[in-house]
């Protein structure tokens, strides 16, 4: 992450699913990215729990991102709260696999609402490259569908990207 945040070419979205217990190392390294003018999006986590107990899910500067299913609930294993900033499907996608050159898998999880959510801000910034990480969360969160889902324990903000 220091590197990202060192060497990137502007303008950058760093999309992380990855995560794990606090971890004030991490989350000072998602600031250091933010603050270096990298949009951060990460993956909230799959422990159907408080998004405030994983890091980097609770880097104050990073779009967290939680799990939406095709019912429009949050999905049963997505991680929840006030730090959450958006959801994205992540329950069933179906996504390129490492078995061979053609594999796919459908597999579901914050790792999969996360790259939505990137993808909607690599858009955002190829519109407008001047934009800083807070202008795309919060373009993003007003542009995202309000009161669309269920059971959300969160905000209740679906991607839309347009």
């Amino acid at each position: 992450m220091d590197w990202v945040a060192d060497n990137h070419v502007k303008p950058a979205v760093a999309s992380m699913s990855l995560g794990g217990g606090p971890s004030q190392s991490s989350d000072d390294a998602v600031t250091r990215m933010h603050n270096a003018g990298v949009t951060v999006v990460v993956a909230a986590g799959n422990d159907n729990e408080d998004a405030s107990n994983h890091s980097p899910a609770r880097a104050p500067l990073a779009i967290t991102v939680a799990s939406s299913a095709s019912d429009d609930t949050r999905s049963s294993f997505s991680n929840f709260g006030s730090l959450i900033d958006i959801f994205a499907p992540g329950s069933s996608i179906t996504s390129c696999w490492y078995d061979s050159d053609t594999a796919e898998k459908t597999i579901s999880g914050t790792s999969m609402a996360t790259p939505h959510v990137a993808g909607g801000a690599a858009i955002l910034l190829a519109q407008d490259s001047s934009r800083t990480p807070d202008d795309v969360v919060n373009t993003m969160t007003s542009e995202a569908t309000s009161g669309a889902l269920t059971d959300t324990q969160s905000v209740n903000l679906l991607l839309y990207v347009g």
